[in-house]
């Protein structure tokens, strides 16, 4: 419900990566523009009017204000130190989020749902964070 030029400020929305097995967590993330025409096969033109770049997607380990986030990209994945500890029982997973924010452009003339495509790897994280 972003209008042009708007952006989510503080970054709010959240993805959960759990831990199922002995070792702890962090993650990769790469991304897709966004538009209205989206989809897995068909990416979204180069356009200031109808495109929101995926750069103008960040993420981070908490809520924070959306110029403290780091920017995706769709050819280099960013890590995401989200730290999840490895589970110590098989009765509940570790888990930790990761959170979400965007900015619209104010060129943005194109009124609609803007789809894009996220992609989430978990990575072994670094043992003293386990």
């Amino acid at each position: 419900s972003l209008e042009p030029g708007q952006q989510t400020d503080p970054i709010v929305a959240t993805t959960t990566l759990s831990a199922t097995g002995n070792v702890g967590l962090d993650q990769d993330v790469t991304g897709e523009s966004m538009c209205t025409t989206y989809t897995g096969s068909t990416h979204c033109p180069n356009s200031s009017t109808s495109t929101i770049p995926e750069n103008n997607q960040v993420v981070a380990t908490g809520t924070v204000a959306y110029a403290q986030g780091a920017a995706i990209s769709s050819t280099t994945p960013i890590e995401v130190e989200i730290n999840v500890p490895k589970s110590t029982a098989t009765s509940s997973n570790a888990s930790a989020n990761a959170y979400w924010g965007i900015r619209v452009p104010g060129t943005i003339t194109f009124a609609g749902s803007y789809t894009g495509e996220n992609t989430f790897t978990a990575k072994v994280g670094e043992s003293s964070a386990w």
